[in-house]
């Protein structure tokens, strides 16, 4: 069979199902399975994880749940397959509460195997980020417009600049708190040890050792040289780091 033969197959059997599942027609539902059927519902319509298996287990279910559910807008996403005499295929739906997607397979019988999934709740959706089209502006398609491809660069250009300002804003931000820490830090540390100093000169009067001390100056692990804080050496870094950074985007 091919694919417009599978995709005409599964429309006109989707197209049956839906009716039967709005006018709540179980007499109808029923026949439109196999005898060796299932129907696998995952929230979708049981609002838990329940298998059918049977035209009887079927209609019953459906008998409860269709006054409430009320499933719609049943469509084929893809191109439907068949293989071995099962033409199988995508679908998605929506009922009262969710927005669904399911699997099917028929047979030359009806339904043999039926699966809905419940994929996000209405007026809950997921948000979605913006896509960034990454693109180059030096690229040219051949068959498209003189300069479209350009001004779709440059717009994708500027997302990823504004997208990539902010990160360094974040990242920015983080560094100096990271400083303002390592400073209150190093001078608690300093107290501390001039703290020290002074209970060490009253015990030994050794005035030397007390100043040594008394600096409060701490090994930095970048340059090793004895400074209190971010040491001169990693702020000049990060600050032409960052500017270089910005530079390359202008």
């Amino acid at each position: 069979m091919d694919i417009a033969s599978s995709h005409a197959h599964v429309s006109s059997w989707l197209a049956k199902f839906s009716d039967a599942l709005e006018k709540a027609d179980t007499h109808v539902l029923k026949s439109l399975f196999a005898k060796d059927c299932y129907w696998r519902d995952l929230v979708a319509f049981t609002w838990n994880i329940k298998t059918m298996e049977g035209r009887e287990a079927i209609a019953d279910m459906a008998d409860t749940t269709l006054e409430n559910v009320r499933p719609t807008n049943w469509q084929i996403k893809g191109e439907p397959i068949t293989a071995d005499g099962i033409t199988e295929a995508w679908l998605t739906f929506e009922t009262n509460a969710v927005h669904g997607k399911g699997h099917v397979r028929l047979n030359e019988h009806g339904c043999w195997t039926l699966l809905t999934t419940a994929q996000e709740l209405k007026g809950f959706e997921e948000k979605k980020a913006p896509t960034v089209i990454w693109a180059c502006p030096t690229v040219r398609s051949r068959t498209a417009r003189p300069g479209a491809n350009v001004a779709n660069a440059k717009r994708a250009s500027w997302a990823v600049k504004d997208s990539l300002t902010w990160s360094l804003l974040a990242v920015a931000r983080a560094a100096s708190a990271l400083a303002h820490g390592c400073a209150d830090w190093a001078s608690r540390l300093s107290l501390s040890r001039k703290t020290t100093a002074r209970a060490t000169v009253g015990a030994s009067g050794t005035n030397r050792s007390a100043c040594m001390i008394r600096s409060g100056t701490i090994t930095c692990l970048i340059c090793h040289s004895q400074t209190i804080g971010l040491c001169s050496a990693l702020r000049t870094k990060l600050a032409i780091g960052w500017k270089a950074i910005l530079k390359s985007w202008n």
